[in-house]
């Protein structure tokens, strides 16, 4: 099987009208913490565990870039959805890594039409 390229974070995403600065979090404190990954949505910054695999990095940027997909779509104050925002996240952030890896032509064109 070939060796995987690292996965290099962006500086920043934007999501909605915001501008996420994204970083990496430390190994030991995501330990600390018990995550892969937070979003701070007072504060427009995502965090990203460390030591992880290419693939679960990408995956938790996804996740992470959903939760501030919810804040910024007012989803957030909808009671009965909040309830059920992490789940709902993790079906869509894992879902749409394996569409992403499965269907890469796809989303290229997927890309290619919105920007161009």
């Amino acid at each position: 099987m070939p060796k995987r390229r690292p996965y290099k974070l962006p500086a920043s995403l934007r999501i909605g009208p915001f501008t996420y600065q994204v970083e990496s979090l430390p190994k030991p404190a995501a330990i600390e913490e018990g995550v892969y990954g937070d979003c701070d949505l007072d504060n427009n910054h995502i965090r990203i565990a460390a030591g992880m695999s290419a693939p679960r990095r990408a995956e938790t940027l996804l996740h992470e870039s959903f939760h501030a997909m919810f804040n910024a779509s007012s989803l957030k104050g909808t009671r009965a959805i909040e309830r059920h925002e992490e789940a709902i996240v993790s079906a869509l952030s894992n879902t749409m890594a394996q569409f992403m890896r499965d269907n890469p032509a796809a989303v290229r064109g997927i890309i290619d039409a919105l920007t161009g």
